[in-house]
């Protein structure tokens, strides 16, 4: 009796987190009938990813990134045997700075759910809502929640198509968001994501005690508001969400929680941009 031919087997993860100046390696097996020969290769790796042969089956991922490589990215991996069977595995390689810990809350109808590292927080949020045991940028699970204390009356969909176009809005007053299972022996920014596809002024001021930043949602792709440095007391950071310069509506696309240790005076820079100011 004659067999088809059987695809090679790629037992490796779906998803690679690393961290910054630490080398990652990653070993896995591929596996195919007795007898057949495979080739393993790897496709749209950036250069700081590379694909190993550790001898026999089996096969290493080595990631060694850097500040500069901060971000996810997407590879795939393509094993072929000597008789034309393919088979394709596609893995998502995220990489965190060394010198914090994240940790993202998107917002946004039901149906707009972000990947990992995200933790979806869908839908319109009614006062007193919480987002429990949020997982960090590692997809480790930290004590951290999110409750939003203040009642957002509805959803848009009308962001820049940047990825994710949706979050909460409401056009009532000051909205409070508390963030909470934090350690008072370490320091946080909490970084606020807003945009607005349209011309409607959508500007608010984020306060967290004496610390506040203003952002406009309007038009916007590449602005956040930032609440660096701040200290949770008992565990939590309250934040206050108030329409401002004429600002009509209060829109939150999605927010991020980073954590460190006091003693770093300078974090690595990140989402740094230019815009050029005049023709001069």
């Amino acid at each position: 009796m004659t067999t088809g031919n059987n695809k090679p087997v790629i037992a490796l993860v779906s998803n690679i987190y690393a961290k910054t100046d630490n080398v990652l390696n990653v070993d896995f097996p591929v596996t195919d009938d007795a007898g057949d020969v495979v080739n393993v290769s790897i496709e749209d790796n950036p250069s700081f990813v590379k694909l190993q042969t550790q001898g026999g089956s089996n096969y290493r991922i080595v990631v060694d990134a850097h500040i500069d490589h901060i971000g996810w990215y997407t590879v795939t991996l393509k094993a072929t045997d000597q008789k034309g069977a393919v088979a394709v595995k596609t893995v998502g390689i995220s990489v965190s700075d060394k010198n914090t810990r994240s940790v993202y809350v998107n917002y946004g109808s039901v149906t707009k759910t972000a990947p990992a590292p995200w933790n979806n927080f869908l839908g319109q949020r009614t006062a007193n809502s919480t987002l429990a045991n949020l997982k960090d940028e590692t997809n480790t699970a930290t004590p951290f929640s999110v409750t939003m204390v203040s009642s957002w009356s509805g959803v848009s969909d009308l962001g820049h198509i940047t990825g994710n176009n949706s979050g909460v809005s409401d056009g009532a007053g000051p909205k409070t968001i508390r963030i909470s299972g934090l350690d008072d022996t370490k320091k946080y920014n909490i970084v606020f994501m807003a945009s607005q596809n349209e011309g409607t002024n959508a500007t608010v001021e984020y306060a967290s005690g004496t610390v506040k930043d203003t952002l406009n949602a309007r038009y916007n792709t590449n602005q956040t508001a930032n609440l660096n440095g701040l200290a949770s007391v008992a565990g939590q950071i309250t934040v206050v969400a108030t329409r401002v310069s004429g600002g009509t509506t209060n829109i939150l696309n999605g927010l991020v929680i980073e954590e460190y240790d006091p003693s770093l005076v300078i974090l690595n820079p990140v989402n740094m941009y230019a815009e050029t100011f005049d023709k001069s």
